[in-house]
């Protein structure tokens, strides 16, 4: 390995068989391990009171097993998100101890830039992959949470993602762009209609130290056995 990560030949190997191609567990490099959880727990905290996005969501289900997107609400961040008498995540998932719940939040560099600058060698190459399209944001970004399946079901994202894993495990379902969907199992939480295709999916099982990427061409859900997990991510938008 280099002192930014990965050696040219690896480089080499991810762009051209995996960026905006095909999703991959990666093997993580220095800049891979861009947030540890403490960071991580502090920088949600500095973003209290802020002026949120539409997609900072905290999903709170109203069953044990949703099924639907109506089985979940949503709650304020700032009363019930994560706190400083938490002392960290620990303390918040003890808090939401017997609730299926999933956060999703963006723009971390805005709270910590820190986050951003330690990624400019990556941004660098990424930028502007020739063949692939040209990068027009990037974000940080964090889901955590109990959910045993993406609150919002299979969905397309309009971005190239790199995921850390910092805490618990979890399962992402890939599937190509041209797969051929029935519309009513998409954008659900529902795990009757997701077995329907698990059998076709690309499956990548993911713990604590793993760097897992998929590109914005790939329909993908992350499943869960429902114990706590905690994911950093940087996400290039085209």
């Amino acid at each position: 390995m280099s002192e930014q990560g990965w050696s040219e030949d690896y480089w080499n190997k991810f762009l051209s068989k995996h960026w905006e191609r095909r999703p991959a567990r990666l093997e993580v490099p220095p800049w891979g391990r861009f947030c540890n959880l403490e960071e991580l727990f502090d920088t949600i905290l500095s973003a209290r009171g802020s002026k949120r996005l539409k997609s900072d969501r905290f999903w709170v289900a109203r069953k044990s097993v949703p099924g639907e997107i109506d089985d979940y609400r949503f709650v304020s961040l700032d009363l019930f998100g994560p706190r400083l008498s938490d002392g960290n995540f620990d303390g918040f998932f003890a808090r939401m101890h017997g609730r299926c719940f999933g956060i999703n939040l963006h723009r971390l560099g805005n709270f910590r830039q820190a986050l951003m600058e330690s990624l400019a060698y990556p941004i660098k190459r990424l930028e502007n992959v020739p063949g692939t399209g040209l990068v027009r944001r990037w974000d940080l970004d964090t889901f955590f949470g109990n959910y045993q399946m993406t609150p919002f079901g299979i969905h397309q994202d309009r971005a190239s993602v790199f995921s850390f894993c910092l805490q618990g495990e979890r399962t992402y379902l890939t599937w190509p762009p041209d797969y051929p969907w029935a519309p009513d199992d998409l954008f659900v939480p529902d795990q009757s209609r997701l077995e329907r295709h698990r059998r076709t999916a690309e499956s990548f099982h993911i713990q604590a130290g793993d760097f897992f990427y998929w590109p914005s061409n790939r329909w993908h859900v992350v499943c869960s056995d429902g114990r706590p997990s905690v994911v950093v991510q940087l996400s290039g938008y085209f």
